[in-house]
């Protein structure tokens, strides 16, 4: 196109064609779209340092109130056995198996839990270069496995006991029922008493070990790394 000068002369203007107007804003988007970008990598860090504290947060709650209480409602079931005139009424069976069922369950949910904390630690690339801290952890994740085992074992037994009962009863004859059934019974309260027993001294051996180990435990990749900086420019 041209435009008109004063004095009367045309002169040609400078018109960028669609291809250069594509290009320059092309170069442009990416510094507009930049500030957006950094702030959503911004917002993706606190949220998982938000998680990590929250999952910190229920560790400790785990290891510092839920185990605890889980052991000593483990020895208090176990006397409740040993006590109870009729442990064969099928009513106090019921009550035993409300109770212990629900337990078993939340103790498993903490117990992955914590294999899940101990796991992430062993996995520290600052945390593997300490032999003394990863023998800890070993140890502490052995335990960890043992109860577990024990308790979904014994969760298991007390899921079918129902139908295992029931399947007894239409197999046996009229005459030996009831007292098949008694036994089976007893052998269920029996087995049951024994698990309550192994796992509540188990979470003491775990208790134990969390309370002899409890710093290292509670750590963190960050409070490692300090650490070691700390202890690194004592010989700089």
């Amino acid at each position: 196109m041209f435009i008109e000068k004063s004095n009367g002369a045309k002169k040609e203007a400078a018109v960028a064609t669609p291809m250069e107007k594509a290009s320059k804003k092309s170069d442009e988007t990416p510094a507009k779209a930049s500030k957006p970008v950094e702030n959503k990598n911004e917002q993706l860090k606190k949220k998982i340092e938000n998680m990590k504290k929250q999952m910190d947060q229920k560790f400790k709650k785990i290891l510092q109130e839920n185990i605890p209480a889980f052991a000593l409602q483990l020895n208090e079931i176990a006397e409740q056995i040993d006590n109870e005139e009729k442990p064969l009424e099928k009513e106090f069976i019921q009550k035993l198996l409300d109770k212990v069922r629900p337990l078993y369950v939340d103790a498993k949910k903490d117990h992955l839990h914590f294999w899940s904390k101990v796991r992430i630690l062993k996995n520290d690339k600052h945390i593997k270069e300490d032999v003394t801290t990863t023998e800890v952890l070993d140890a502490v994740e052995v335990q960890i496995d043992a109860n577990y085992n024990c308790i979904n074992i014994e969760l298991e037994k007390l899921h079918t006991y129902h139908k295992d009962r029931a399947e007894l009863e239409r197999n046996l004859q009229r005459a030996q029922g009831n007292k098949a059934l008694e036994e089976f019974d007893q052998k269920t309260l029996d087995v049951l008493r024994v698990n309550l027993e192994e796992t509540r001294d188990f979470l003491i051996v775990l208790l134990t070990l969390a309370e002899e180990k409890m710093q290292i435990l509670l750590t963190t990749s960050e409070e490692t790394k300090a650490t070691k900086n700390e202890q690194m420019s004592m010989y700089t």
